[in-house]
């Protein structure tokens, strides 16, 4: 609601959020995150706020599995290092097989079923 007192009516707002409640990790709550959000949340939060919603898209599907080990490698890791240790780059084969996935979700000519992010693009009614 405060980001739409920078919206003029019939003005865009587009927001990237994390997703998937089951994601959240060590290492969300050191970047700041609050939550990770599910598309219902989402939906339920722009609506309510008087916006339409004109993309709600997942994606990440192909970051799901290295999101999942991130949560289980950080429950042994110390507090500070959480940032680093939860962003750490992969090895050469896994960064590039990851790309590949990412790179196959872009061009597959349907929406992913899940993500581990969520873009949303809504407008404010009006002119």
């Amino acid at each position: 609601k405060a980001s739409m007192a920078y919206l003029i009516p019939g003005g865009l707002m587009i927001v990237n959020v994390p997703a998937s409640r089951f994601l959240y990790s060590r290492y969300d709550e050191a970047c700041g995150h609050k939550r990770r959000y599910s598309e219902k949340d989402l939906t339920r939060l722009f609506e309510n706020a008087g916006l339409e919603i004109n993309v709600l898209s997942p994606w990440g599907c192909a970051l799901y599995p290295l999101l999942l080990i991130r949560r289980l490698r950080l429950l042994f890791s110390d507090r500070q290092n959480w940032i680093r240790d939860g962003f750490a780059p992969p090895g050469k084969l896994t960064s590039f097989i990851i790309s590949l996935f990412m790179h196959l979700e872009r061009i597959i000519p349907f929406a992913p079923p899940f993500g581990s992010s969520v873009l949303v693009i809504a407008k404010l009614p009006g002119k």
